[in-house]
């Protein structure tokens, strides 16, 4: 946060390697938007997974987003 506060910018979250479990990609952007990320873009951590449980986190990350007027890619 404190960097995003130096540097008075957006700051935008890429998806990195795929996370072992949905609690981890949920924890991960929890704490990016905890950090004052304006955006998140999503990836491996979603899509590579069995359709079900990839609808079940990107609603859980689209829910995150909304309540804290996050954009989603």
């Amino acid at each position: 946060m404190k960097l995003v506060q130096e540097l008075e910018a957006p700051l935008v979250i890429a998806d990195g390697a795929m996370t072992s479990g949905y609690a981890d990609a949920v924890r991960e952007v929890q704490e990016a938007v905890a950090a004052s990320a304006q955006g998140l873009i999503v990836g491996r951590s979603v899509w590579s997974r069995e359709p079900a449980k990839s609808s079940r986190i990107m609603g859980e990350l689209t829910r995150i987003a909304q309540e804290n007027h996050v954009k989603v890619c």
